[in-house]
Parts: C-alpha cells; sequence; structure tokens
C-alpha cells in the first residue's frame, strides 16, 4: 500500500516551519551558466516532477544497489556504505563538497557519519531549502550548508577541500568537462574526487536517444571511457572505477511500482497524464537498462 512517510513531508510545510526561523547556512550565487541550462534544471526540479519524487523517492533521489527483496532503505544503505568505504579517513576537520546535493540527503548522512562539515552546491532553491531545514532538525545545522550555484563554477577558493563528492548529477552539466575541471581546482592536493552517474553503455538509436533525454531534459549521457578521459584532461588521477550498471533497472522499477501504488494520490498533485508521462518515460530507462544501453558508474579520482 502506498503510504506518506516521515521523510515524505512536503517541501512546502518544511519551509513555513523553517524557512523564516532564519539562521541558515545559506547562500545564493550569481548565477553564470551559460543559455537557459539554469532555467531548465531549476524548472524541471521545481516543476510537476518535484511532489513526485518528494512522495517516491523522500529526500534520496539516488540510484541504490539493491540485492534480492530488501527495502528501497537498505540498498540505499548499502550504497552510501559502499561509496564511504572509497574515502580516506574523515575528522570532523574535514570539508566535503557535494556538487549537485539536491535534498541534502547525503550531506546529512556524511555529517552524522563523521561529524564533518558538508557544503552543497545546488541550483534548486526548493531542494536547498529542505536540506538545510533537515539538518536543523537533526541538530547539524553547524555542519551543513548550501550554496544555491551553478557547480561549474562554484565561488569557492581554490583548493578549499579534501573531498569533492556527487551523485548523478553530472549529467545535468551542459558542459561535464568544466565541472571535473572545476572538482579539481576546488581540491587540496592529494584530494578525492568521488562521483557516481548515469551513462550510455551501448548505441541507441536517434528516436530512442532523445526519449530517455527527454525525461531529464538533457541531449547526452558520458559513458565510462569518456569520463575517464576527462578526468585525465583535468589532472586527475583515475584511482578506481566501477561498474554498478546491473543496479539500473531494479532502481527505476523500483519508483514505478511506487508511483502506481500510489497513482491516486499523486494525480491529485500533478493530474493523471503527467503521471502516466512519467510512468511510461522511466519505463523507457528500465528498458534501455535491461537491454545494456543504460549503466551507472562509480568514479574515483586523485589529485597530484
Amino acid at each position: 500500500m502506498f503510504m506518506l512517510r516521515e521523510d515524505m513531508i512536503p517541501y512546502s510545510s518544511i519551509v513555513s516551519k523553517f524557512w523564516l526561523c532564519g539562521n541558515f547556512r545559506y547562500t545564493k550565487a550569481r548565477r553564470r551558466t551559460v543559455g537557459g541550462t539554469i532555467q531548465t534544471i531549476q524548472s524541471y526540479y521545481e516543476g510537476a516532477v518535484e511532489p513526485i519524487y518528494r512522495a517516491v523517492m523522500g529526500t534520496t533521489l539516488h540510484l541504490a544497489m539493491f540485492e534480492g527483496d530488501e527495502s528501497r532503505q537498505e540498498a540505499h544503505l548499502r550504497t552510501k556504505k559502499f561509496l564511504i568505504a572509497r574515502l580516506p579517513d574523515i575528522s570532523s576537520d574535514v570539508t566535503i563538497i557535494d556538487l549537485g546535493s539536491g535534498y541534502g540527503d547525503m550531506a546529512l548522512f556524511l555529517a552524522q557519519r563523521f561529524g564533518c562539515r558538508v557544503i552543497g552546491v545546488n541550483l534548486v532553491h526548493v531542494q536547498n531549502v529542505l536540506s538545510l531545514a533537515l539538518g536543523r532538525e537533526a541538530g547539524l545545522g553547524e555542519q551543513i550548508s548550501a550554496i544555491e550555484a551553478d557547480f561549474s563554477h562554484v565561488p569557492l577558493p581554490s583548493a578549499s577541500t579534501q573531498i569533492v563528492w556527487s551523485q548523478e548529477a553530472l549529467l545535468h552539466a551542459p558542459d561535464r568537462r568544466q565541472v571535473l575541471r572545476e572538482a579539481a581546482r576546488l581540491l587540496q592536493p592529494g584530494g578525492i574526487f568521488i562521483f557516481t552517474d548515469l551513462l550510455q553503455t551501448g548505441p541507441m538509436e536517434p528516436e530512442e536517444a532523445q526519449l530517455i533525454y527527454e525525461r531529464v531534459k538533457i541531449d547526452s549521457f558520458e559513458t565510462f571511457d569518456s569520463y575517464r578521459d576527462h578526468l585525465q584532461a583535468a589532472n586527475l588521477q583515475v584511482a578506481e572505477v566501477a561498474d554498478l550498471s546491473g543496479y539500473v533497472a531494479q532502481s527505476y522499477q523500483d519508483h514505478i511500482d511506487e508511483m502506481k501504488d500510489g497513482q491516486a494520490i499523486l494525480a491529485e498533485a500533478v493530474g493523471t497524464e503527467y503521471i502516466d508521462y512519467t510512468i511510461e518515460a522511466m519505463g523507457r530507462w528500465v528498458t534501455a537498462a535491461q537491454d545494456g544501453k543504460l549503466g551507472w558508474g562509480m568514479f574515483v579520482a586523485r589529485k597530484p
């Protein structure tokens, strides 16, 4: 049965409860992304898909490493543990910069786990507000910050951090090579850049590719090889690459099942037509993953 969980609180109630309280570590930077990319990202994540994502995914907008019939929460925890196992020792004086931090789920996890500070760089205002509100509720208000900015041009000094982090966010960048160069700029020597992203892992016909891209308003995916090349060009040494493509289909099928279960409730918020479109569009992603065309990869790179 489709049920609202505690982490499905509508962001409007969070805003009304916390935003007026002030005392948030929040910065709104001058926007530098070329063309309409900022507006495209913001209109997508702040549009009709927002209540769907909040209801179906809660505050975690990422893929998960499902094993068997386990819950989404268990799969997400496994994914987090898999990723943080790649990190060096983290103490409370470490700062992590999270590019495309969304609702701040990973920032909360890192801050709670290690006592470190996390700075989220994210374009979507409602996500930043909720991220900070949830951080405050968890007693982590001094550890979690948000900068509303384009992660291709982060308004922070060079060598600001030991760790740059990102999960399934770089696909939205108009110039992913620039994002990798920016990660390299932000890192101190010896620092780590760890990220995951959706990838094209097999050939697609142009019409098929366009339908796949349309759901998240992009015009391409990177590949395992192209990301390796871009990292090297950014003077980042590739330390590890993991192919996680086998988890993509189940991750999106889980979302589809949840949407179908709660279709009547969600339709009241965004309309039947949009729910039907989202289920159909996400189904194409499941099929592409099953056909070996849509994948998921993790990359770990070090700045010399």
